[in-house]
């Protein structure tokens, strides 16, 4: 699967298929009294896109690419209900990854609008990530 992967990145402009995989985020919010950290699971494809689960199950969609300094712009959206209103999320990050391509980490930004497409909030932190390893059963 990696020369797959390696062949893809390459037509697409990207240098390596290193972010590409299964990671188990920590979302560090930095007002944690209205923000708790939370735990969330990214799945980040060669193709450049990626989904993302929170633990209450909602999911969104985005984009991923490397930048020019070697780092990884990542933007995704979804949506989520609050008080029987749909709520819009979008998060934007910029990842860095370590040298042995297992973890991840960076600053994000997380923007709310309501129905009308109005922002309502945005807060900042930090995430870290570690990828999901094939693991052989007990």
């Amino acid at each position: 699967m990696q020369p797959q992967a390696d062949t893809v990145l390459r037509n697409t402009g990207q240098a390596r298929a290193s972010l590409p995989g299964t990671w188990v985020v920590n979302v560090a919010p930095k007002d944690a009294e209205s923000r708790p950290p939370s735990v969330e699971v990214a799945a980040i494809n060669s193709d450049g896109s990626l989904v993302n689960f929170d633990r209450a199950g909602r999911g969104g969609a985005g984009q991923w690419k490397r930048t020019n300094d070697g780092k990884y712009a990542v933007t995704f959206t979804g949506f989520y209900l609050e008080d029987e209103q749909s709520f819009r999320y979008k998060v934007r990050a910029t990842l860095t990854l370590n040298a042995n391509e297992d973890a991840y980490s960076g600053p994000f930004q997380t923007t709310i609008s309501n129905p009308a497409g109005e922002e309502v909030l945005t807060y900042r932190g930090t995430v870290s990530a570690t990828r999901v390893r094939i693991e052989s059963p007990e």
